[in-house]
């Protein structure tokens, strides 16, 4: 699926503001701002014109939460849609004309992704990304590494991550030392470290 557009009538801090993302060959668009320009309520209206306004949405300090309004033009496979979103627990799928659209509109286009899924998936922030990051390489187990790379189609990450460990194993084994100015300093497993960090 492609975001062609994004409109953000009343929502967060923006007016009757549209986010044009045109396709080209090299099809990547970044947003830069300052603190506070919006970044975080444009990642959030995505998600919000994907799967609907929340009912206790935080984006109603300019306008009313029961007036918040997103708008849209996504592509896939061909098909194009354009739509609106409404705040509303049910039936808040509008087509451009604002004619109701049925709840299931959206489902050629996300297939069986759920806002939870395209949440961790598409809409990360930094804070996430470290997070998610840190969750991967301190696994317990294999399962955490296994949906990751199912999800996101890298098949060869857990080889990758083994075969790194064990070049960087006999670095740190227990004996190993390090010359530095010709003088050896005993080097510490990075498991000893770990311990005794805690």
């Amino acid at each position: 699926m492609r975001i062609n557009r994004l409109d953000l009538h009343r929502y967060g801090k923006f007016t009757d503001c549209s986010l044009t993302l045109p396709a080209a060959p090299c099809d990547f668009h970044m947003l830069v701002g300052a603190n506070e320009a919006g970044k975080s309520t444009i990642r959030a209206a995505i998600l919000d014109l994907l799967f609907g306004i929340e009912a206790r949405s935080t984006y109603d300090f300019l306008h009313p939460r029961s007036e918040l309004r997103l708008a849209g033009s996504i592509t896939h496979a061909a098909e194009s849609l354009d739509f609106q979103r409404l705040r509303k627990s049910s039936k808040s799928l509008l087509d451009a004309a604002g004619q109701p659209l049925g709840d299931d509109a959206l489902l050629p286009f996300l297939g069986n992704s759920e806002r939870s899924f395209f949440d961790q998936m598409f809409a990360l922030d930094h804070l996430r990304l470290i997070r998610g990051g840190n969750e991967i390489l301190n696994a317990s187990n294999d399962i955490g590494r296994i949906l990751f790379q199912s999800a996101a189609g890298i098949g060869s990450l857990g080889a990758v991550r083994d075969q790194l460990e064990a070049e960087a194993d006999p670095l740190w084994a227990r004996r190993h030392t390090t010359k530095f100015n010709g003088v050896s300093y005993p080097v510490q497993r990075a498991a000893e470290v770990k311990a005794a960090k805690r």
